[in-house]
């Protein structure tokens, strides 16, 4: 037996909205730390800029270099 984990890159979507609403019209920065949790890097950092988020945070240069390609 193995182990999945899926993310809901909707209910993700979801979320960021409700971190907008509350900062505004403050802009929030998505903080991301290396493949944590299995999340899929790219797939997030793709639905967040979708979404207008325009600040990402690493939590470290290696994490920063995959964020900027």
């Amino acid at each position: 037996m193995s182990a999945e984990y899926r993310v809901d890159l909707d209910a993700f979507a979801r979320n960021l909205a409700r971190v907008r609403e509350a900062v505004a019209p403050a802009q929030h920065m998505l903080v991301v730390k290396d493949d944590a949790y299995a999340h899929g890097l790219e797939a997030i950092i793709r639905r967040a800029t979708a979404e207008g988020v325009t600040w990402i945070g690493a939590f470290d240069v290696e994490t920063g270099r995959a964020v900027r390609e």
